[in-house]
């Protein structure tokens, strides 16, 4: 008899990200042709549920060092009502006057900060409509520690430090884990997916998926 195979575990879309191994495990399996412009589409596309799955199906990096750099954000889908939450939070009160959330830098001394589209500096004229200069807000300390929603590990991100003892973003949480490694190859940037909380609307249970996309430095 033929062995029994494993159960679907999500939409078409989330099993497009998968595989089967010899163990008949389902792993995350990402096609190498795909550009971090089609794999955001694909994100975009998927429901938070099918986006809770895949996170659980990344890792970890092996060093804290590996995520080190910049990248830029995209907020994913949270249900339709949570997902309008979700960006007014992230882009009018977590910004405040600087603008849209643009995603995160992760330093080499375990310290990171927040990047925002200026509202306050205006677009570089030259003809090509260069986007909006970007600011920094929100410092988060981060390491690799067991996850505080999933089973394994994961970076995670905490902001309690830089915060005053008031802050509605005192209690904020992230973790961050590898969806497509880096690689010195320019059209291929590192992806990171990541779930948001904050202690006072439900902490993991009710965390906000996002992704991040390496931005490569000019070379």
């Amino acid at each position: 008899p033929l062995p029994k195979s494993p159960s679907p575990i999500g939409s078409p879309l989330l099993q497009k990200y998968t595989r089967v191994d010899p163990h008949e495990n389902v792993i995350l399996s990402i096609d190498e042709s795909m550009t971090s412009k089609e794999i955001v589409e694909d994100l975009n596309r998927m429901k938070r549920g099918d986006l809770l799955k895949l996170f659980a199906l990344c890792n970890a990096p092996q060093k804290r060092k590996e995520v080190c750099g910049s990248y830029d954000g995209t907020l994913l889908n949270n249900n339709i009502v949570l997902t309008a939450v979700s960006g007014f939070i992230s882009n009018n009160l977590f910004g405040r006057n600087h603008g849209l959330w643009n995603g995160k830098t992760f330093g080499w001394n375990g310290i990171g900060v927040n990047r925002f589209s200026s509202t306050r500096q205006p677009k570089k004229v030259d003809g090509n409509n260069e986007p909006l200069a970007v600011e920094n807000e929100h410092h988060f300390d981060f390491k690799i520690s067991p996850s505080e929603r999933f089973k394994g590990k994961a970076v995670s991100l905490n902001y309690e430090k830089y915060q005053p003892m008031l802050s509605p973003w005192k209690s904020m949480k992230d973790e961050v884990r590898v969806l497509r490694r880096k690689s010195k190859r320019r059209s291929k940037e590192g992806i990171l997916l990541g779930i948001g909380s904050m202690g006072w609307s439900g902490s993991f249970w009710n965390c906000t998926p996002f992704c991040l996309v390496e931005v490569k430095k000019d070379m």
